[in-house]
């Protein structure tokens, strides 16, 4: 969306992964807008399903953090058993 680079996005999610002591075995980011119709972008649950697909996850006995209504959709959406506001999870408190 312009906002900001998918080099930015995927360095971010290296940070994370690394500050939380490497517990993530993949990631995906949708390049798409709204108006390209992706079944990969949220609200869709596409990135759960294929990223379950993959690594056989059971979406139901698995949780979620997120930081919009987007994401929390996305992961009802594909059938994702809990979901817990990134706010929540890290502590975050502004």
């Amino acid at each position: 969306r312009g906002e900001i680079s998918a080099d930015e996005v995927l360095r971010r999610f290296a940070w994370v992964d690394a500050r939380l002591g490497r517990p993530f075995t993949d990631w995906r980011l949708c390049p798409h807008g709204d108006e390209d119709g992706c079944r990969c972008r949220k609200p869709r649950p596409g990135m759960f399903l294929e990223l379950a697909g993959l690594h056989d996850v059971d979406l139901p006995a698995s949780t979620h953090v997120g930081d919009s209504e987007r994401d929390r959709h996305a992961a009802a959406g594909a059938g994702v058993g809990i979901f817990v506001w990134a706010r929540d999870f890290f502590g975050w408190t502004s």
